[in-house]
């Protein structure tokens, strides 16, 4: 069940590249973030209240070029604006405490 967000997603300077670890393949591109969740650009719809395991790319500008591993919950999804894209909201499910200050240091550094 939907539950609204209780913090603002940020909008990144960067479309951080995001891979599905079940599938290897690109699921899509993050366009906002919080410490909470995230919205997820990408060219296939992807079903509510799904549980996935994803990879995301970080900026080489971080220093630590090694992506972050997240466990997300879909949580809402809808057209964008491009009608051959689609958005989805997650939230986190499961972010270890270093990923978590990665996550926190890309909203920091990278929001607009």
């Amino acid at each position: 069940m939907y539950t609204q967000r209780t913090t603002e997603r940020e909008n990144l300077i960067y479309y951080l590249e995001v891979t599905d670890l079940h599938s290897q393949k690109v699921a899509g591109h993050i366009v906002d973030l919080s410490r909470e969740g995230m919205r997820l650009v990408s060219n296939k719809p992807i079903s509510n209240n799904e549980v996935h395991q994803f990879s995301v790319k970080l900026p080489r500008e971080l220093g630590n070029t090694s992506p972050i591993s997240v466990s997300v919950r879909s949580v809402w999804s809808a057209s964008d604006i491009n009608p051959s894209l689609f958005d989805t909201g997650f939230s986190f499910e499961w972010v270890s405490t270093s990923n978590k200050n990665k996550i926190a240091q890309l909203i920091e550094r990278y929001k607009f």
